[in-house]
């Protein structure tokens, strides 16, 4: 988030992370072994944006320190955020679209992935460690 040292509900919120390497994996996977119609999940397991946070801070080296901001609060900036995009004609980076995503704390379970298909994620620390070698490896600092 650019910098940004902010966290909504004191990072309870649940995600589903999945690294990219991993979801490129899945898919290869289900397109060989999976039975039509059929859907498969490919994330790794649910954490808490606080725990998120704490692991790329200690793999980046940075603080966890965060500023807790009330959701209502947040989503009204996401609303100022999205008013601006209008002008500047970009995306803004916190997009009124990923509000699901934030705030609706939906557990995802890969167990049908993993059963029928071999899919082997990443824990959420192998795949941010890598995400940041890559960041580092194109000149980006992290």
């Amino acid at each position: 988030m650019h910098n940004w040292r902010v966290q909504v509900h004191r990072g309870r919120h649940l995600i589903f992370p999945c690294y990219v390497g991993d979801a490129a994996s899945g898919i290869e996977l289900a397109l060989r072994h999976g039975r039509a119609g059929e859907i498969y999940n490919i994330s790794g397991e649910s954490i808490s944006h606080r725990e998120a946070n704490r692991i790329i801070s200690q793999l980046s080296g940075r603080s966890s320190w965060r500023i807790n901001v009330p959701a209502g609060l947040m989503l009204q900036f996401v609303k100022l955020l999205e008013l601006l995009a209008h002008f500047t004609n970009r995306e803004p980076f916190y997009p009124e679209n990923l509000k699901p995503y934030v705030f609706n704390d939906w557990p995802v379970d890969s167990g049908k992935a993993r059963r029928d298909l071999g899919f082997e994620p990443l824990t959420f620390a192998e795949g941010a460690q890598r995400t940041l070698n890559w960041y580092k490896a194109i000149g980006y600092r992290v």
